[in-house]
């Protein structure tokens, strides 16, 4: 099969469910077993579990109010004596230090793939300072207008398409945070 069977599985499921076509799904039933359909099945699911953690996280993040939109890049010279897997622990460490709540991934610029990260964070304000250590970092606060919604749904299809590619390709991983954003406390005590 030219395409992973998880996938296949996945399509084959599709095509029966939305155009009730089953041949795809007998097909996939009559060369493998029920225990190899059964793990593909449980790949499909975890995939739909994780999309459905990362655009909740990212959901809250923006319902939250204090949201901003970072970007974080490398000097040559950072880039150069660190591995992939050392700048991941910079921007982890980072956000953890500045942010109640975030959601960040790896990401290359389209004309030289240079490294670089976005980041969809909670807080009211970040101490850049912190970062010129390491590069430059950019940051733009997300408000609640309908363009800002447009650009910021545009990130959370691009960030939860690009982790789950990367996870399943390269092994990078989404970074986040184990918190959860919660409303402030002008909301919890709010006259009605």
């Amino acid at each position: 099969m030219a395409i992973g069977l998880d996938k296949a599985l996945d399509h084959a499921n599709h095509e029966a469910f939305y155009k009730n076509d089953f041949r795809m799904l007998q097909e996939l039933n009559d060369c493998f077993s029920f225990d190899f359909l059964k793990c593909a099945a449980s790949i499909n699911k975890g995939n739909r579990k994780k999309t459905e953690r990362v655009k909740g996280k990212i959901g809250s993040i923006v319902e939250g109010g204090e949201c901003l939109f970072l970007t974080l890049t490398f000097t040559d010279d950072v880039l150069a004596r660190t591995s992939e897997e050392t700048r991941r622990r910079y921007v982890s460490r980072f956000l953890k230090r500045q942010c109640a709540c975030y959601v960040a991934n790896i990401d290359f610029g389209s004309k030289r793939e240079r490294e670089h990260y976005h980041a969809l964070v909670y807080a009211p304000k970040v101490d850049y300072t912190k970062w010129h250590k390491y590069g430059a970092i950019k940051g733009e606060r997300v408000r609640s207008t309908q363009n800002d919604a447009k650009r910021v749904s545009k990130y959370v299809t691009k960030l939860s398409r690009h982790a789950l590619k990367e996870t399943a390709g390269k092994g990078r991983r989404i970074i986040y945070s184990r918190n959860t954003v919660f409303l402030p406390p002008a909301f919890l005590f709010e006259d009605d």
